[in-house]
């Protein structure tokens, strides 16, 4: 058995590892006038943000679980573009995602310092895009994915 424990170290290792998925960071800022100078989740760094935007930019990586269990949680860190204020701290749920949908990981800042991350393949707009409409303003349905998907599905 002595012989056989670099062995089992070595499945063990290669075992955590092929439970992990590497995937990107982006982010939204749903706010009208603040803008998020620097953020991080699990101390992997997002792109910076201006008011009302995101979406466009991605930063490279993060690991993640590649399945979803309860009680998954993200610790966001950032800091407002207006310099008058001190970085923040945040301890998210992250809702369920599958091996089919994972993807990036998002993250959403709104008014009153208040955060989300969802991980999904799709993006903001999408019909399949896994948080409530009332949390996507300024964004909306993007009509053009919504006729295809749709059109998908009644085809299946």
């Amino acid at each position: 058995i002595q012989g056989l424990a670099p062995f089992l170290v070595m499945g063990l290792i290669v075992s955590c590892l092929d439970n992990k998925a590497t995937v990107e960071i982006t982010g939204y800022d749903h706010m009208q006038k603040r803008a998020i100078l620097w953020f991080t989740v699990n101390d992997a760094s997002g792109p910076n943000l201006f008011p009302e935007s995101g979406g466009g930019s991605y930063n490279c990586c993060i690991e993640i679980p590649k399945r979803w269990h309860h009680g998954m949680k993200a610790t966001v860190r950032w800091e407002y573009g207006t310099g008058d204020d001190s970085p923040r701290e945040t301890v998210v749920d992250i809702p369920e995602y599958t091996s089919e949908n994972i993807g990036p990981v998002q993250v959403h800042f709104y008014d009153n310092h208040r955060v989300k991350v969802v991980v999904s393949r799709y993006s903001l707009g999408h019909p399949m895009y896994p948080l409530l409409k009332e949390d996507w303003a300024p964004w909306k349905l993007n009509e053009d994915w919504a006729h295809n998907y749709y059109e998908d599905q009644r085809k299946q």
